[in-house]
């Protein structure tokens, strides 16, 4: 608490703290809005060499955001040093000292972690929601891709399968649905995630049958739920039901096989 009120104050833009106000409006989803904050901080004259670098990134028209980036990471990683440094001096160390080589600031520290995708297992301080936890682990999807078609600095390699295995394997139905409370959270995951046949399995396996035909009649007249979405289960357990259909699959094929060889 202590760190955070330290980095929420300065430096401030028009009044307001400026780290703060970049990352709700990038957590909103509004880069636009994100770039505005940054300029008028320019326009005042915030010391901060970072501020142009992340208005390029932002914008996406600096021919040399391979460098910025490069910046940037090196900014990133004196934020780490010196947040972890702040964490493990308690009471008795001299902050004084500590800020005259790099201040601690977590808003700051997240927002440089996301634009740079460089590890979605640090400052995760902030996230004090399950909707901040998915959204800043959304971040990091689907930039191997994009890494590849162009020459940008993204150090991490996190995707949308280690998501997955994460949501479903370290944590599981029972860290997001304890004592049965909550089932819609964790089908609403497990939508984020892109497991539509498993959300509607889960619901199916508590006892939701109504509720589980109904997103599964939705899913699938947008689309999202196919041959190849559906039938992938994390655990490898079917359903009694999908175990029928199986058999009586496998049933069909084999007359079809005998009836062509007749």
């Amino acid at each position: 608490k202590k760190l955070m009120k330290l980095s929420a104050t300065k430096p401030k833009c028009k009044g307001v703290p400026l780290w703060p106000q970049i990352y709700f409006a990038l957590r909103c989803g509004s880069k636009e809005e994100a770039s505005d904050i940054i300029q008028e901080a320019l326009d005042e004259g915030i010391p901060d060499r970072d501020l142009e670098d992340i208005l390029s990134l932002l914008k996406e028209t600096d021919n040399d955001a391979k460098e910025a980036e490069e910046r940037l990471m090196h900014s990133f990683e004196n934020l780490l040093v010196a947040s972890s440094a702040f964490v493990q001096s308690q009471r008795g160390y001299d902050l004084a000292q500590l800020q005259e080589v790099h201040e601690p600031n977590p808003y700051k520290q997240l927002v440089l972690n996301v634009l740079l995708c460089s590890d979605p297992g640090k400052t995760q301080e902030l996230l004090i929601s399950i909707e901040d936890y998915m959204w800043f682990k959304l971040s990091f999807c689907g930039k191997e891709a994009e890494r590849k078609e162009s020459e940008v600095y993204i150090q991490s390699n996190f995707s949308l399968e280690k998501l997955q295995e994460e949501v479903t394997g370290k944590y599981g139905p029972s860290h997001f649905n304890q004592g049965g409370q909550t089932p819609y959270l964790y089908v609403s995951i497990l939508v984020m995630c892109q497991l539509y046949g498993e959300a509607v399995r889960y619901l199916m396996r508590v006892g939701q049958n109504l509720q589980a035909v109904h997103i599964c009649l939705a899913l699938a007249s947008m689309g999202y739920l196919t041959d190849s979405t559906s039938k992938v289960t994390r655990d490898g357990q079917l359903l009694p039901q999908e175990l029928e259909v199986e058999e009586n699959d496998a049933v069909y094929m084999e007359g079809v096989e005998c009836s062509s060889i007749v």
